[in-house]
């Protein structure tokens, strides 16, 4: 996130040095995960963004800074954010319309996992086919 633009995929690469403190990456790590979990003492330490719980059920997410003020994203969000991203390339790409997605998950993702990446699939307002598992 820059101060008054969201970066996505080339993008944010291109900014990382100068916005590094509200890179949200690694965000696969933190789908479906508790910010109070043991494992998120590694995530924390890898992370641009500081970690922190969001919403009411307190998964874990990054606080950054966009438009000059401070916002919490929950990990299923910028999922969202980045699959819009994907869709808008492909859509330039290939010059149709894409509405539906086969989404590759890794094969250690528990349910709580696939649901939030179900609900990042709608929330960037797409239908899901199927989750694929990677072996």
């Amino acid at each position: 996130f820059g101060g008054r633009k969201r970066f996505v995929g080339d993008e944010a690469a291109a900014v990382l040095k100068t916005h590094g403190r509200n890179a949200c990456r690694g965000f696969k790590h933190l789908l479906g995960r508790k910010a109070d979990s043991p494992e998120m003492d590694t995530e924390r330490f890898w992370s641009l963004a500081p970690i922190t719980p969001c919403g009411r059920d307190g998964f874990a997410g990054y606080s950054v800074t966009h438009k000059e003020e401070q916002k919490q994203l929950s990990a299923t969000a910028v999922l969202a954010m980045f699959l819009s991203k994907m869709v808008a390339l492909c859509e330039k790409w290939t010059n149709l319309g894409v509405s539906d997605i086969v989404l590759s998950i890794p094969s250690y993702f528990s349910d709580t996992h696939r649901m939030a990446c179900l609900d990042a699939i709608k929330i960037a307002g797409l239908t899901c086919l199927q989750l694929l598992h990677e072996s």
